[in-house]
């Protein structure tokens, strides 16, 4: 088993920032407004253990559902969001991010880019 990464351990701070690259930090009471199948990740507040988190399923009153995919079988969770600070993808980014990948990949297709070892 993998061990957690703490924010109170000097050695873990620069790890989970690098694991929070592409998130936000969202204010408490913003988070029932983060969409569906959207990813997230998290600090619990007291202990300061870092979570990967997964995508929103569903959100309930305090709370929301969490799914990350384990092979076949999905793993769910619920999380009492006001334990924790909750950071969420940046969206535009990824979908920039994608955009540059299909053009890139687009000019490799049409022979217009080629890959060197």
């Amino acid at each position: 088993m993998k061990a957690k990464l703490n924010i109170n351990n000097p050695i873990d701070v620069q790890k989970i920032k690098k694991n929070l690259t592409e998130f936000t930090l969202v204010f408490d009471r913003h988070i029932p407004l983060i969409p569906i199948n959207y990813r997230i990740r998290y600090i619990d507040k007291k202990t300061g253990d870092f979570g990967y988190g997964g995508m929103i399923m569903k959100h309930e009153k305090g709370t929301i559902m969490l799914r990350i995919n384990a092979g076949f079988k999905p793993i769910i969770w619920k999380l009492k969001y006001n334990n924790y600070a909750i950071y969420v993808e940046d969206m535009e980014k990824k979908i920039i991010k994608r955009k540059q990948k299909n053009n890139l990949y687009k000019l490799y297709d049409a022979g217009l880019l080629k890959l060197i070892d």
